[in-house]
């Protein structure tokens, strides 16, 4: 039995190119650098309203709910707190991962913070050049 591809347009643009899409050399670190970069993005543009909604919900209902009995309200805000720290120390992996990016050529550290340059300094590979 023979499966096909699907007929992608990075597909179609490979075949009609004469590449192949799955042996180009450096192809998975150019994804990585765009999945990270993309990411960094979204963060920074809904990142802070996640933060500070969370936050502020946590203060109420630790306000709100800390009555004698049970005391439930600070077991709520420090649920809030937990969750607003793991967010950020998910942000600080991710900023660390694109801070940190090798060339994948030279594996050296490829210079620029969110924005690249578009050489490396040691090998002269352009960024996301497939050769």
């Amino acid at each position: 039995m023979k499966h096909y591809k699907v007929a992608t347009p990075e597909l179609c643009f490979s075949i009609f190119m004469g590449k192949d899409t799955e042996s180009l050399p450096y192809a998975d670190s150019w994804d990585l650098l765009g999945a990270l970069t993309e990411t960094i993005r979204s963060w920074t543009k809904w990142g802070p309203v996640f933060v500070v909604i969370v936050f502020f919900l946590g203060v109420l209902a630790g306000i709100s709910l800390d009555s004698p009995p049970y005391y439930i309200g600070s077991y709520v805000f420090s649920l809030s707190c937990i969750l607003v720290c793991g967010y950020l120390g998910r942000v600080g992996y991710v900023y660390f991962r694109l801070f940190t990016f090798k060339c994948p050529r030279c594996h050296a550290r490829w210079r620029g913070l969110l924005k690249k340059t578009l050489l490396c300094e040691s090998c002269g590979l352009r960024i996301y050049q497939d050769s």
